[in-house]
């Protein structure tokens, strides 16, 4: 079952009230569904999500947002999409991680697989983020 968080904001028009594909859909647990398609790996249902206009900063659990999510299941791809359509990878959640430490974190650890199609994506990031100043 899904609730849309538009129910409960006036200011969401009704076209986005009746939409099938509801930008500010809410999951069961009470999170965006964007976090539910993060963790199915399901591209095409996130870049739903954000073509209709959700927040690539969309927070979840512990003010978690999906770019923080994706990097915290190494799903390094994940994050270049939500990067791709403005994600900050700096801003932390509740507990100061952000998808920029967890860069530095797997770095330090070095248990990314670089040959793997999201370790190519995670030296795309890196590289993003060294340009940034960021790492």
């Amino acid at each position: 079952m899904t609730v849309s968080l538009a129910a409960f904001h006036p200011a969401i028009t009704e076209d986005a009230r009746t939409s099938s594909n509801d930008m500010n859909e809410i999951a069961e647990d009470g999170n965006h569904m964007i976090f539910q398609r993060i963790l199915r790996d399901d591209f095409d249902g996130v870049r739903t999500y954000l073509d209709a206009g959700a927040d690539p900063n969309v927070r979840g659990f512990m003010n978690q947002t999906a770019s923080i999510s994706a990097a915290a299941s190494n799903s390094w791809r994940m994050v270049e999409v939500f990067f791709e359509y403005g994600a900050e990878l700096s801003l932390e959640s509740r507990n100061g991680r952000s998808a920029s430490s967890i860069v530095q974190q797997r770095l330090e650890l070095g248990n990314v697989s670089l040959s793997s199609p999201d370790g190519q994506a995670f030296v795309r990031i890196q590289d993003i983020l060294g340009q940034r100043g960021v790492l």
